[in-house]
């Protein structure tokens, strides 16, 4: 599931860029208590599908958040590591920039298998 947005899917869209192995990424996760955006990059660093990913994301949340203020709206920016090519993890950090609530910012972490 996900927090905030507890419980999302993932779109993205790859253009490739200088070959093969690099490639600009877009993304949308519209998710029952928010959506997020992001925009980064991909490295495909073996032919098993083994890649990493940086993108800045952009958080906004809605009433049904879980564990932060509704309405707020959060900057962040991720890593993503996949050694093998269905398998990834995620960490990332965002700092609110709209909103209100005890939270200033968010860590986050997932493991993802990717379809």
């Amino acid at each position: 599931m996900g927090c905030p947005l507890n419980g999302r899917r993932c779109s993205r869209l790859h253009t490739q860029s200088r070959g093969m192995r690099k490639e600009r990424s877009l993304g949308a996760e519209p998710g029952m208590g928010g959506w997020r955006a992001s925009v980064g990059y991909l490295r495909i660093t073996s032919n098993l599908g083994s890649a990493y990913s940086i993108r800045a994301s952009l958080l906004r949340t809605n009433n049904q958040a879980w564990r932060v203020a509704p309405q707020s709206t959060f900057a962040e920016a991720e890593f993503q590591f996949m050694p093998l090519f269905v398998l990834g993890a995620r960490l990332g950090g965002f700092v609110r920039i709209h909103g209100q609530g005890q939270q200033r910012g968010l860590l986050t972490a997932d493991i993802s298998l990717m379809l």
